[in-house]
This record gives structure tokens, C-alpha cells and sequence, in this order.
């Protein structure tokens, strides 16, 4: 069996980790669970959110002659509803499902406010400094550490980079190599080099 093959087998990953020196013990950091939860659960909240949202516009199109903005909000959907007055069986059922709707992403609103508010939170007791980072805000560096979870774990610079490539028995048994230096431009008065003792200025 080759070399390489070895060290993708179990029993090649068994020697490697009683063989190699510095490897951290395995632990499970339940902080970043937690917070990978927290931070899934409102992706999904979010998501329900805008379905929700189509849904309400596609119904104000209908009761609505002009439509309803393309940037729709509960408050905006609600002032629109409060200016109808349906006279006939199916827009009165439109309005009704319509004023559900806008209760149901009142409800949404409020509870991805709760769930960003219990990020902030998780991220000020992770202790990172990734809010510091111009851009990254604690939305983003909740995802950031639910992904990655302890920086610490991570031997070489580069452990980041390869754990995002999802190729962990390609990127994490090899050492990182800076990229390869771009080879120089030569000027274009430069003249190439002689070969076999030709001259370019002679024939």
C-alpha cells in the first residue's frame, strides 16, 4: 500500500495521531454549538420571513389596483389594508388573509430581533475581536465563529483556509506553500539571450 493511501486509511490516521507531537485533545466547545444554532435558526427565520413577504405582495396585487411596493414591510402592508374596503365575498377573504399574513411577520420580525440579540450577546462573551474588523459586524462574526469555532485549534495560519475547502485529507496532512512568485516581465527593450553562441546583432 502506498504511502499516501496509508494516511487515508483509519489505520494510517491511528499512527498518525499516536506518532505526531502538538495535537490538541479532541473537545467538543459547546459555546460554538450553541451558537451555530442561534445562528441557523435565524437564517431560517429569516427565510421564512421573505416567503411570507411574497406571499402578503402577491395577495396586495390582487386587492390593490396599482400594487403594492416592491420593499414591503408589515407597517407598509398594514397601512395599505386599512385603506380598502371590500365589498365583494373573495376580496374580503383576500383581506383577511392578508391582515394573517401581516400578523405573522410581526411575530417573525420580533423573533428574529430576539435571536440577533442572543448572537450579540454569545459573540461579547466569546471574547473574539472580529467586530473590530472593518465590515464585520456581530451578525457576520456569530456566523464566522459558529463555523470556525476555536482559532486555537488550528496549527498552521492557513487551517482556516483549508477547513473551508471541505477537503480535510487533501489540505490538513500537507504544510502550507506561499503562492508561487509570478515570474518577472521582462522589458520590451530587453533583448533575449544568445544561444548556442549566435549573436542577435550578427546575421
Amino acid at each position: 500500500m502506498a504511502a499516501k493511501t496509508m494516511m487515508r486509511t483509519p489505520p494510517g490516521v491511528g499512527i498518525a495521531a499516536l506518532t505526531a507531537t502538538g495535537l490538541h485533545t479532541v473537545a467538543i466547545d459547546e459555546a460554538a454549538i450553541a451558537l451555530r444554532a442561534l445562528v441557523e435558526h435565524r437564517d431560517d427565520l429569516v427565510t421564512t420571513r421573505t416567503q411570507t413577504l411574497n406571499r402578503l405582495h402577491g395577495l396586495l396585487t390582487q386587492l390593490i389596483p396599482a400594487g403594492a411596493p416592491t420593499r414591503l414591510s408589515a407597517e407598509t402592508a398594514a397601512g395599505l389594508l386599512r385603506t380598502l374596503r371590500p365589498r365583494t365575498p373573495l376580496l374580503r377573504t383576500l383581506r383577511a388573509l392578508a391582515s394573517d399574513l401581516i400578523t405573522e411577520i410581526r411575530r417573525l420580525d420580533r423573533r428574529i430581533t430576539t435571536t440577533a440579540t442572543e448572537i450579540t450577546t454569545a459573540v461579547a462573551a466569546s471574547g473574539s475581536t472580529l467586530t473590530q474588523l472593518h465590515g464585520i459586524g456581530n451578525l457576520l462574526a456569530g456566523k464566522i465563529l459558529a463555523r470556525v469555532g476555536d482559532i486555537d485549534r488550528f496549527a498552521l495560519r492557513c487551517g482556516v483556509r483549508l477547513l473551508h475547502r471541505h477537503r480535510p485529507h487533501r489540505g490538513l496532512l500537507r504544510r502550507c506553500r506561499p503562492p508561487p512568485a509570478l515570474p518577472r516581465r521582462r522589458s520590451p527593450t530587453q533583448l533575449p539571450p544568445a544561444h548556442h553562441g549566435h549573436h542577435p546583432d550578427r546575421p
